[in-house]
């Protein structure tokens, strides 16, 4: 029975790509959130862009804030996230994640009390 798991476990490692990209850039996100929706690279996107959506929520990141709302539809902040990439001077070679932290607190700016 251990001499199965090994095998197993050996077969998985091999089917594992030895250089997977993880890096995903801003212009990778800009394809991704302009693909078809149910495509692979729209998952990327939306992963993405409700992950940083999620954290924002609750937490600053860095010291960007956004005020996002609850009720507000993934599709929008997808339609925010790409109208931001394709007028922004940001560098598209930037990390995915951080343009869309710069989107996001620039476009939901929390109300200073």
């Amino acid at each position: 029975m251990k001499f199965l798991y090994i095998l197993c476990f050996i077969f998985i490692l091999f089917q594992i790509p030895s250089q997977a990209n993880a890096y995903v850039d801003g212009k990778t996100l800009l394809s991704a959130c302009k693909d078809d929706p149910g495509s692979t690279m729209r998952s990327i996107c939306l992963g993405y862009v409700s992950a940083v959506a999620d954290i924002m929520r609750t937490s600053p990141i860095g010291k960007r804030k956004a005020c996002l709302d609850k009720k507000m539809k993934l599709t929008e902040l997808i339609k925010e996230t790409i109208a931001f990439i394709e007028s922004s001077r940001l560098d598209r070679n930037k990390p995915a994640a951080e343009i869309i932290t710069v989107a996001f607190s620039n476009k939901y700016v929390c109300e200073k009390k």
